[in-house]
């Protein structure tokens, strides 16, 4: 969890992209007491790093790998539900793509708003 923090962009984008290499890897990580907590960390810097404003080029990077998580969380929405393991992990899936977490620069207000 805490190297997630000082990796740099790139080195995020593998991580999640080896993850999610086959279609069932992330699910089984995050199965795991470790690998739940490593993933959901994972998804913070993530969210983190996007902010309200995300370049481009991380957007185009991030693209694939966060829809191979999209596609393993959706394709076993019920046991993920039920799983203790999984669902912290696919609820900090759904804040990250609603944008309602945020790097903490992003929260500020916006002049004009």
């Amino acid at each position: 969890e805490k190297l997630l923090k000082s990796c740099t962009d790139d080195d995020l984008v593998r991580y999640l992209g080896g993850v999610t290499k086959e279609p069932a890897s992330f699910f089984t990580l995050c199965k795991s007491l470790f690998g739940s907590r490593v993933a959901e960390h994972a998804l913070s810097c993530v969210a983190a790093r996007v902010g309200r404003n995300p370049p481009e080029a991380l957007l185009e990077k991030l693209a694939a790998p966060l829809q191979a998580v999209s596609d393993a969380i959706a394709g076993a929405a019920v046991d993920a539900a039920y799983d203790p393991r999984v669902s912290p992990v696919a609820r900090k899936f759904l804040s990250v793509l609603s944008g309602r977490e945020c790097a903490p620069s992003a929260k500020a207000p916006v002049q004009g708003e």
